[in-house]
């Protein structure tokens, strides 16, 4: 979903009103896109898109390639017991296990092209949707 900049401050405005008690919202980090979630033993973490390289264009729309990315733990760790050091290791190896995967290489996106799908299959869809009887 693409979003303007003035629905960007309304859904930031609220998620920092419904953080007040814990402190509020800080920006600790901009991105151009979020790859996904993911979750080990710990907490989920957001994998950021935090640069990008435009690599081309289909039509009108614009092709951009992941140039590097961020994991950011959504929650914060709060274990600290015995057990809690062994999950502790076992995260910070899956962590670096997750780390090998190069999503800079081969991984290209659009915020208006789907790339999942086929050209022919986009060309055949946007000619059905701008001909669509109202």
């Amino acid at each position: 979903t693409a979003y303007n900049r003035e629905e960007i401050t309304d859904i930031l405005s609220m998620i920092r009103a419904g953080n007040k008690s814990n402190g509020g919202l800080t920006q600790c980090i901009s991105g151009y896109g979020v790859v996904g979630f993911i979750r080990f033993l710990e907490g989920y973490y957001i994998i950021l898109i935090t640069e990008r390289r435009k690599v081309g264009t289909i039509g009108h729309h614009v092709i951009y390639k992941i140039e590097k990315t961020a994991m950011i733990p959504v929650t914060p760790s709060q274990l600290d017991s015995a057990v809690s050091k062994k999950l502790r290791s076992d995260e910070t190896r899956y962590k670096n296990l997750f780390s090998l995967i190069d999503l800079t290489k081969e991984f290209y996106f659009s915020y208006t092209y789907d790339l999942s799908r086929t050209l022919q299959y986009n060309l055949c869809n946007s000619f059905k949707q701008k001909h669509k009887p109202r």
